[in-house]
């Protein structure tokens, strides 16, 4: 069997035989790893149901969401009902945040998915491409017109 890196309060790090801890229970003030029932807890003891809870930041080279179960590759598709952009005003002046994003208060009382809010935002990313593309047909309509009105006045002016 292999031996388990473990840290102290003070930041220093042993090798350990797991055999010697058991359950890599260890040190109640919740400093150290905790082991039970198939969870860990990093710095905590409860580990809220989900396989690996940390009490603490963490600092990672990548985090990888294998099959998110919201990705939006809908928006760009013809049938997708994009908001009016009146709608959307007002959505926001009535909720203070965009549609199918959660609030600050639903945020700080539940957290948030790390999955769930990047397919989120890529909804919202798309939902303003299109608003683009809308708004670069308009001006391109207009830009048609005003060169005709200039032309025009031009003519009469002869």
């Amino acid at each position: 069997k292999g031996y388990v890196l473990t840290t102290d309060a003070g930041g220093m790090s042993s090798w350990t035989n797991p055999e010697a801890f058991g359950k890599w229970q260890q040190n109640p003030n919740g400093t150290d790893i905790y082991f039970t029932a198939g969870s860990v807890g990093i710095g905590t003891i409860d580990t809220y149901g989900y396989a690996l809870a940390v009490a603490g930041k963490i600092i990672t080279e990548e985090v990888m969401i294998k099959h998110p179960d919201n990705w939006y590759d809908n928006v760009l598709q013809d049938e997708y009902k994009l908001r009016d952009l009146k709608e959307l005003e007002r959505f926001i002046n009535q909720h203070g945040h965009l549609p199918d994003i959660p609030s600050e208060k639903q945020v700080k009382e539940s957290g948030i998915s790390l999955g769930e809010m990047e397919g989120l935002l890529l909804k919202k990313i798309e939902e303003l491409t299109l608003y683009t593309l809308q708004q670069q047909k308009m001006i391109e309509k207009q830009q048609k017109q005003i060169e005709a009105l200039l032309k025009q006045a031009e003519n009469n002016n002869r």
